[in-house]
């Protein structure tokens, strides 16, 4: 857009100039490669649509945004920025500018060609007396002709030629519409940058309310799996809870003891599993944090800091594995109570708050 503008800038002898043209049909195809760009952006979309509306846990009003953000992309992409790049094309082609027609002389110029006050040949009476141009002739009424008896002569003047006033042309300003008319390659850049200048502002507030959007939907994102890292505390909670009082009783000892340790081991492997996953979770929100500095995500971050969550679990998974079902059953239900808490505290950032 900036060298669009400084190309509109330039005066017609410069636009006419082969390299100029050159740089103006370079630009059409630019601004034809970002269409087809954005194309391909518009293309992705819609095929992000049809998956998020298989997904039961995307909202409603998620997707009719960016159903109708999707939409403005297209039509951007194949309505108005093809029809800038047809507006630089026709510049580039345009004809040559016209020259200026003056047809105007200098001030103190005579129609005649001559200067003021020239004397023209005596006799001569077809110079003396030419329709449309003003004239002086001084002579004097007391003076007569000694050699000529015809009174109906006139008396020779005294300088002994006609005298005439200059006739002076001064040529008006061109008006800005004339001097558009002679520069057909600057009318179409003109037009080109102006409706690029409307095309970038429609794009600068899609893109906006594109960020609204995806800033929603990746603090819903990080609400969803705390909920979930939550959801498998409780669990765990459960399942040791539920061995622990189903053991008690009838089987034989060995038995017991055998299942208890398969039973302990596997939920040892699922507490390290949701170790990992916990610490991408706070890994991923610091990285959120960075690009969308937010008081609530901070505090967040702050007790994540103090509690080191990733590095409880895996201290859980090893008890676990020990088969300490006392020590299993408090603690899985903390972090599940602590996930659940910190799942709330951002709530306010998928709904768009500060």
């Amino acid at each position: 857009h900036d060298i669009n503008r400084r190309l509109a800038s330039l005066s017609p002898s410069e636009l006419d100039r082969p390299e100029t043209r050159a740089e103006i049909e370079k630009q059409a195809a630019a601004e034809s490669a970002n269409a087809a760009k954005l194309a391909a952006v518009s293309r992705v979309g819609k095929q992000l649509i049809k998956e998020a509306s298989k997904n039961d846990r995307f909202a409603v009003g998620h997707l009719e945004t960016l159903a109708d953000l999707v939409l403005k992309l297209e039509t951007l992409a194949d309505k108005k920025m093809p029809s800038v790049a047809s507006l630089l094309k026709d510049a580039a082609e345009a004809p040559q500018s016209k020259p200026s027609s003056s047809g105007t002389k200098s001030a103190g110029q005579s129609q005649e060609g001559g200067k003021p006050g020239s004397k023209s040949a005596e006799g001569d009476e077809s110079k003396q007396s030419q329709p449309g141009a003003p004239s002086a002739n001084v002579s004097d009424s007391s003076e007569e002709n000694p050699t000529s008896g015809d009174d109906s002569s006139p008396p020779p003047s005294k300088s002994g030629g006609r005298l005439s006033l200059p006739s002076n042309t001064i040529g008006g300003a061109a008006s800005k519409k004339d001097s558009a008319n002679t520069c057909p390659a600057g009318d179409a850049l003109e037009q080109a940058a102006e409706s690029q200048r409307k095309l970038l502002e429609e794009f600068a507030a899609i893109r906006d309310e594109l960020n609204k959007l995806l800033l929603n939907l990746e603090g819903s994102s990080f609400v969803k799996r705390l909920k979930a890292a939550s959801r498998k505390q409780f669990e765990i909670a459960g399942e040791i809870e539920r061995f622990a009082v189903g053991s008690f009783g009838g089987a034989e000892e060995e038995e017991a003891t055998d299942e208890r340790q398969s039973t302990f081991g596997r939920l040892a492997a699922v507490e390290s599993a949701e170790s990992q996953k916990v610490d991408a979770i706070v890994y991923d929100l610091q990285a959120f944090y960075d690009r969308r500095p937010m008081a609530k995500t901070k505090s967040v971050l702050d007790e994540m800091d103090e509690e080191e969550p990733a590095r409880s679990l895996k201290h859980l998974s090893a008890k676990l594995a020990d088969q300490r079902s006392g020590d299993g059953i408090a603690q899985a239900e903390y972090w599940g109570d602590t996930f659940d808490r910190w799942a709330e505290m951002l709530v306010d950032i998928a709904s768009g708050g500060t």
